[in-house]
């Protein structure tokens, strides 16, 4: 499972001065995987807008906060 407080996962940092320049003309082509992208070819379920808060290893938990609800879970 991957969180991402974002909502792009995977992006060409390299490749921002590009951007910039107007070399690049759209923000979407420095994204190299979407979260769907990902899922798909990875096998792992992918949640943006979340941010983990806590992890205790122990009991094998996090505590993961979804940024477009309010909503903290375990």
């Amino acid at each position: 499972m991957l969180f991402e407080q974002g909502p792009h996962i995977s992006y060409g940092a390299c490749e921002i001065p590009y951007y910039v320049a107007g070399t690049v003309e759209e923000a979407r082509r420095l994204v190299h995987l979407t979260p769907e992208r990902f899922e798909a070819t990875r096998g792992a379920t992918v949640q943006v807008h979340h941010r983990v808060l806590a992890l205790d290893p122990r009991r094998n938990r996090l505590t993961v906060e979804d940024l477009t609800r309010g909503e903290v879970r375990q």
